[in-house]
């Protein structure tokens, strides 16, 4: 495989600069901030997503601590020519996508304040935080990992399915949980294309596209966000976050 060396100088100690740039999971922490808005590590590879929207698959070929030398391949998940920019088009989120977690962000920014005791609230018949989290997760797995994936990643958000008795369950489990199954139910998403969004999962016998589903369950983030913050006043919260926030790289992009 042929490679590629570039050498930089600047002003920071070596160790330090190595430590950043050995991390290839923190990407977006560390070495990039900005430019790369997230990371995650699978078998051998990461998934960097970008700034502009853009998801590469890059393969781990070495990190080499005696030579402090790091190497990375970006490759296509189909080979032969012409198939690295058919590969990047592909792998740029769907519309539809990108707007979940442009909810899934504003979700998060509208809870951050909320305490543990505080989730576990009940004022009258509105559900606790803690529960809408939970459940909110349970049907994104229920979507994006059962049926589109035939797996499961988190049995216990199943807990807080529509129809089950209220549980509340402790606000770090939630957020934990909420975090695997959104971690999972990206492994599909960031592979959808506009022809598979009316492709029904043959495992969901409701009838209903998987961009339907998409649609549905973005709906129903912004239902429980503005639920959520009717109990953050009945809290005594103020200062409350205005909806809707800064739209940054999530902007309208048109289906290619």
């Amino acid at each position: 495989m042929a490679s590629i060396r570039r050498e930089i100088l600047i002003e920071a100690r070596p160790e330090a600069v190595w430590d950043a740039v050995r991390d290839v999971g923190a990407v977006h922490e560390r070495l990039a901030p900005g430019f790369v808005v997230d990371t995650r590590l699978e078998d051998g590879a990461r998934i960097v997503t970008f700034a502009s929207g853009l998801v590469a698959r890059e393969l781990i070929v070495d990190v080499d601590d005696a030579e402090r030398d790091r190497g990375l391949h970006r490759r296509p998940d189909r080979g032969g020519p012409g198939h690295d920019e058919e590969n990047a088009r592909a792998m740029t989120p769907h519309p539809l996508v990108t707007q979940l977690r442009f909810t899934r962000r504003e979700w998060i920014r509208g809870l951050k304040p909320v305490t543990a005791e505080e989730a576990a609230r009940r004022f009258g018949p509105i559900n606790p935080i803690a529960w809408m989290i939970a459940h909110l997760a349970w049907q994104e797995q229920r979507y994006f990992v059962e049926f589109a994936q035939d797996t499961v990643a988190v049995p216990e958000v199943k807990e807080f399915a529509f129809g089950k008795p209220l549980a509340v369950p402790p606000l770090d489990d939630a957020w934990r949980w909420w975090r695997g199954v959104t971690a999972a139910a990206d492994r599909y998403l960031d592979t959808i294309t506009g022809k598979e969004l009316t492709r029904r999962w043959k495992r969901d016998t409701s009838g209903e596209t998987p961009g339907t589903r998409l649609h549905r369950t973005t709906y129903h983030y912004w239902f429980h966000l503005g639920e959520s913050q009717a109990v953050r006043q009945l809290l005594g919260h103020t200062k409350l976050p205005t909806f809707v926030g800064s739209f940054g790289t999530s902007q309208y992009c048109p289906e290619a």
